[in-house]
């Protein structure tokens, strides 16, 4: 909900806002479709699984929709039965990845995007955790949590993977800086109708983004 920022009361232009985004998720909410990488993610009972599932797949989430369901199933299958077990055991020595291409992602930047994942679980517990240290719970949206998720993700270290000097725009850094796809990634655990099962305790108004901001050829 986008709040007027003197009276916390919603504006007629909010309350169009608000119509428009919500036609758009009811348009793009389909229960099931064989092309949609959220199907990938359903498949995990447990919520902690889904959570990293989710990020994995919404990262992979670029090219044409055959490669992308290919991709995220090879890291996904890599990752055994439980991703969030895979994370949180997950070293930099690990040669899980090996050999894996997506676009120009390669296994190193797979292998970085875990490690930071893990990084997050160790400090924060979750991703989700993670995201709401740097939220502000009073602010109308989530770009100041967006922000923060983003710089303080680019700051964990990755020096295994790219050593001391500056790291590839393609590499982990794509998957957390501004570019079409990062705003999918964190809000694509916030599904309004509950599809992945999570809590959605930062969805105050990222519940249609979800699906709204998602590229036109994953659909």
């Amino acid at each position: 909900m986008v709040r007027s920022p003197k009276s916390g009361v919603r504006s007629p232009k909010s309350d169009l806002l608000r119509a428009s985004l919500d036609r758009l998720y009811h348009g793009f909410n389909h229960a099931q479709s064989a092309t949609d990488p959220i199907e990938l993610v359903r498949s995990y009972a447990s919520r902690d699984d889904r959570e990293i599932a989710g990020f994995i797949a919404s990262a992979l989430a670029f090219g044409n929709v055959r490669a992308v369901m290919a991709s995220i199933r090879d890291v996904l299958g890599r990752m055994g039965a439980s991703p969030a077990a895979f994370v949180r055991s997950f070293t930099p020595e690990s040669s899980a990845f090996d050999g894996f291409v997506h676009r120009w992602t390669r296994a190193r930047d797979v292998a970085a995007l875990v490690w930071v994942l893990r990084q997050m679980l160790d400090r924060s517990g979750s991703i989700e955790g993670f995201f709401l240290e740097g939220d502000d719970p009073a602010s109308p949206d989530v770009a100041v949590g967006l922000e923060s998720f983003s710089r303080r993700a680019l700051a964990l270290d990755v020096t295994p993977f790219y050593g001391r000097g500056r790291q590839p725009a393609t590499g982990v850094r794509y998957f957390f800086s501004p570019n079409p796809q990062f705003p999918i990634m964190p809000t694509w655990q916030i599904e309004k109708s509950n599809r992945t099962g999570s809590s959605g305790s930062i969805s105050r108004s990222l519940a249609v983004m979800s699906d709204a901001m998602r590229q036109p050829g994953l659909r």
